[in-house]
């Protein structure tokens, strides 16, 4: 297998492999999933329903904390001194409160020395095992607080994985009466379960599929068989099966149903790799109708492309008053994104200037004036930050993170600094994502991106990153560990790069420490160097390669042979894969922005060696290059539609004597864009499209 195909998923708030959600010291981190994009669906009968504290631990009529100063900007935002945190607490800074904030520390490293964990725990249970009790903190017992949280999240994780049921494994269909048994699958069982091993079988499978093609039980199968075919292009016999099948799917799949995003979405990019730019087009507008988007990024991103580089339809649209702005969608929703930034730049403006709207960003110290969980959190945090208890502090960020959830913006982004001066870089990118995701986008700023993208070892990374861009390095390590040292996935790639210890020998020998941030970058470099080699420099297929491994890169590239490189990352079958590409490049192009910017010394030094790498991410360094030299819009859009071959895409021909009408865009979904051939189904336009008139 793959380098990274043996890993699993890697990225995410951080888990360590325990039975409870206590705490502990020097353990490798567990990987999960990646902190800057949303999970895949679960089903319903396993998500957890989030439990409001007060279920857990009674809501205080006491003061914890006066709202003083609780909420404060993000710029210039500065954690509070100790009597600062003391005087706003009513807490007197004498014996019984050095005792206690030692027992804090105590508690959460462990400590043997001093108060044990078991008379802190016997003391806490004695004054608030009584849920009817009141919390509030005072400066007799304050370790009771990181107590009472470990408590709290003991209970929640219990009440998880009581409700974790695992679907019973089921055999891959090869009959008719296998077939049968999917009536009523959803999309990801029956995804599961087909599995053709060559085109002979998948030509077979299509007969069975045939046959229920439109008989709406079977909408997962036939959707998931369609994804299924995609494995066998480029042969023509396969697009043949996705395109026969595709009406059934159209005329059964609902927008809130597991699959209509992805159905649609690929059969409109295989479209555009067709050269069906018209075809495509209605398909991807289906696509953005999906109730729960996962990828809608890609959909409004190839979208506005067409829209871009049709003329005549973009005319046609306008004159029918049924034009959507989607790439304005697009930086609503996804300003960040690498499409929303290359999507800025064809239309000539520069997406820094589109980050000033959050401004006013809130920073929340405190939620309400009682002992919630999220104020018995912030007050640990700003104490331990304010006595320089560094050891504590890093395993308190990493049990915070691990266990805590909200959805304040303001808290978000309080938890994303205090993870952030706790060197847990993971904590606090999930927390800003976090924070992105309940605004919708609606607030971000310069301060807020900066510290979205840190940039710790910075000197290792310069030190072992000879001839590769160190920008790209750093890249790639924010999505590989996010910057934890000690992160190891359940595939056993380890530290910073997610390196595996078969690959680190060539480089580092069999003794080299993978945790150690030295020895791993080094490692992670070299693989890394051998694969740009490899690729002549192109990153996207080093990218993929990196995650999914060569063998699977060599067939992608087999299955979809075209010049445009954009549109291949985003046909990468899997969604781990070209999620990783995409924010990689994305992640380049915010580091290499705000390198300009920060114009300290060390900033100096990555720029200068990143301009004389030999090997270097060519498409990001020149979407990097548009931005630097402000140039015209003309020009910047020339840039983008060059290094893209996006104009390749044109080939609208209006209809003659056939102009588009409102509600009704006379362009054919099957048929080719002549006048004879008519569709064969309804025809779409962007208001049209609803469950109840199909």
């Amino acid at each position: 297998m793959g380098e990274r195909m043996l890993r699993g998923s890697r990225l995410g708030i951080c888990i360590f492999t325990v039975v409870s959600a206590s705490f502990i010291a020097g353990a490798p981190h567990t990987l999960a999933r990646p902190v800057d994009h949303d999970p895949d669906p679960v089903p319903n009968s396993q998500k957890d329903e989030k439990t409001p504290t007060h279920a857990i631990l009674s809501v205080s009529i006491q003061q914890l904390i006066p709202p003083l100063s609780a909420s404060l900007p993000l710029k210039g935002f500065a954690f509070r001194s100790e009597n600062e945190i003391l005087d706003e607490s009513s807490i007197k800074k004498n014996d019984v409160f050095e005792e206690n904030a030692n027992n804090i520390s105590a508690w959460i490293s462990r400590s043997k020395t001093g108060t044990t964990r078991s008379e802190i725990s016997e003391r806490c249970e004695k004054i608030f095992g009584n849920s009817a009790t009141p919390f509030k903190i005072t400066g007799a017992n304050l370790a009771c607080a990181p107590w009472m949280l470990e408590r709290i999240a003991i209970l929640r994780d219990s009440k998880r994985r009581a409700g974790i049921v695992k679907p019973a494994s089921q055999p891959h269909v090869r009959n008719e009466q296998q077939w049968a048994t999917l009536a009523n699958q959803n999309f990801s069982i029956a995804f599961a379960r087909l599995d053709p091993a060559n085109v002979t079988e998948m030509i077979a499978m299509k007969n069975m599929a045939l046959k229920t093609q439109f008989d709406c039980k079977f909408t997962g199968a036939t959707s998931a068989f369609i994804a299924r075919a995609e494995t066998f292009l480029p042969d023509e016999r396969a697009m043949e099966t996705i395109e026969t099948l595709y009406p059934g799917a159209f005329a059964c799949l609902e927008p809130d149903m597991d699959g209509y995003e992805r159905t649609h979405q690929r059969v409109g990019m295989l479209r555009l790799l067709k050269g069906e730019s018209l075809k495509a087009r209605q398909s991807l507008l289906l696509a953005s109708r999906a109730e729960e988007p996962k990828e809608d990024f890609r959909t409004l991103f190839w979208l506005g492309v067409i829209d871009e580089n049709e003329p005549l339809l973009s005319q046609d649209l306008q004159s029918a008053g049924v034009k959507r702005n989607y790439w304005k969608e697009l930086h609503e929703r996804h300003l960040l994104s690498l499409h929303s930034v290359l999507a800025a730049h064809y239309q000539g403006r520069d997406p820094m200037d589109m980050t000033t709207r959050g401004a006013d960003i809130k920073v929340n110290r405190r939620i309400g004036e009682t002992a919630s969980e999220f104020n018995m959190v912030a007050f640990v945090f700003e104490l331990l930050i304010a006595r320089g208890d560094s050891s504590a502090l890093a395993l308190w960020s990493q049990f915070v993170s691990r266990t805590f959830e909200l959805t304040d913006t303001g808290a978000s982004v309080f938890l994303a600094l205090a993870h952030n001066r706790s060197q847990n870089f993971r904590g606090s990118i999930a927390a800003i994502t976090q924070f992105l995701r309940e605004t919708k986008n609606s607030q971000i700023s310069p301060e807020l991106i900066q510290l979205y993208f840190p940039r710790p070892y910075t000197d290792e990374i310069l030190a072992n990153s000879s001839n590769i861009d160190p920008v790209l390095v750093f890249a790639l390590i924010r999505q590989e560990s996010a910057f934890e040292p000690l992160a190891r996935s359940r595939a056993d790639a380890r530290g910073l790069m997610q390196v595996l210890p078969s690959t680190a020998r060539k480089f580092i020998g069999s003794n080299g420490d993978l945790y150690e941030p030295t020895a791993n970058v080094k490692a992670g470099v070299g693989h890394l160097r051998d694969l740009l080699k490899k690729y002549n420099g192109r990153v996207e297929h080093v990218l993929a390669a990196y995650n999914a491994g060569a063998r699977h890169v060599e067939k992608w590239k087999g299955r979809f042979p075209l010049a445009n490189i954009l549109l291949f990352s985003d046909l990468i079958p899997f969604k781990e894969t070209r999620t990783y590409v995409s924010i990689i490049q994305r992640n380049a192009y915010w580091y290499g922005r705000f390198l300009v910017l920060s114009n300290d010394e060390t900033a100096k030094t990555v720029i200068k060696k990143a301009a004389l790498a030999k090997w270097r991410p060519e498409t990001v360094s020149q979407l990097l290059n548009v931005a630097w030299a402000k140039d015209n819009p003309t020009a910047s859009k020339n840039a983008m539609a060059n290094l893209y071959s996006l104009a390749d895409l044109s080939n609208y021909t209006r209809i003659t004597g056939n102009r588009v009408k409102e509600n009704d865009i006379n362009f054919p979904m099957y048929g080719s864009n002549s006048e004879a051939e008519k569709p064969t189904i309804p025809i779409l336009n962007e208001t049209s499209i609803t469950p109840t008139n199909r």
